[in-house]
């Protein structure tokens, strides 16, 4: 099974003010674009001059290094545009992207293509199963996750029922309660770690396309990987929470009957079959 592993906004700008192509000004962009995009820079950004006598040849090659992978630009005095790559394996905001760097160099028109780079579906190594002093089994970190890390991803058997309630229920695999939902009448249970994942209604990670498993804080040595299952969930299942949380909603059953404040915390961290 392959999995998103990040996106590339591969972005030209034309019309540009060839005057922003300098260094001291490429480097403010590069530093006010990574804040804006929240990603973490690393180093210096590396620059190459082309001095050639092609026209449209001169210019300057730049490489930013960020901690989820890198940003590269070239800008053509010439024929005034400015070619943008930025890949993460994190997510970010492309718009703010696009309009942050058509303002910046002064672009009269742009183009961009958005690409979803794929990788096959892995258990983060970061992650162990352990025995829960509540429920059973559980996740937890063996070492310090990131924000936007996956943890694992449901990528097993599909199970086709027009209801929750229709799921086998067979101890100790315990498909019913540990497979997610992705379609109205389907749910998949998984190969690996990701089906040992607990509930929480105070989640540190949440749920991307339909089956990854995603941190969305930083989680420290020996907390426990939770996700909140009315991220995925909405069909007749039910299930009584006993999380502890301050925020425990008692009674988990279905995105339909989530608190709409909670749908605005989740924001891109729902089931796309929820949301489109």
């Amino acid at each position: 099974m392959l999995i998103n592993y990040g996106e590339e906004l591969i972005l030209d700008l034309q019309g540009c003010n060839p005057t922003q192509f300098s260094e001291e000004n490429i480097r403010k962009f590069l530093i006010e674009l990574c804040d804006l995009i929240k990603m973490k820079r690393h180093g210096d950004p590396l620059f190459w001059h082309d001095y050639t006598q092609t026209p449209h040849l001169k210019g300057v090659s730049v490489m930013q290094f960020i901690e989820t992978s890198d940003i590269v630009i070239h800008g053509l005095d010439f024929l005034e545009t400015a070619l943008i790559n930025i890949f993460s394996c994190k997510k970010f905001d492309t718009q703010i992207a696009i309009h942050f760097s058509k303002e910046f160099f002064q672009a009269k028109t742009h183009h961009h293509t958005l690409v979803l780079r794929k990788t096959k579906a892995f258990d983060n190594p970061k992650v162990e199963v352990r025995t829960h002093p509540e429920h059973g089994q559980g996740l937890f970190a063996k070492e310090k996750i990131y924000d936007g890390e996956t943890i694992a991803v449901f990528d097993g058997k599909i199970i086709t029922a027009q209801k929750a309630s229709d799921i086998p229920n067979l101890p100790p695999t315990h498909i019913r309660d540990h497979s997610i939902q992705f379609a109205k009448d389907k749910y998949r249970i998984s190969q690996g770690i990701a089906s040992y994942a607990n509930h929480s209604c105070s989640p540190n990670c949440g749920i991307q396309n339909k089956f990854k498993i995603v941190s969305m804080q930083e989680i420290e040595p020996n907390e426990e990987i939770t996700f909140d299952y009315d991220m995925s969930e909405n069909s007749d299942w039910s299930m009584q929470c006993s999380c502890n949380s301050k925020e425990c909603r008692k009674t988990i059953h279905g995105h339909q009957y989530l608190p709409q404040e909670k749908k605005i915390q989740y924001q891109n961290f729902i089931s796309e079959w929820l949301t489109k």
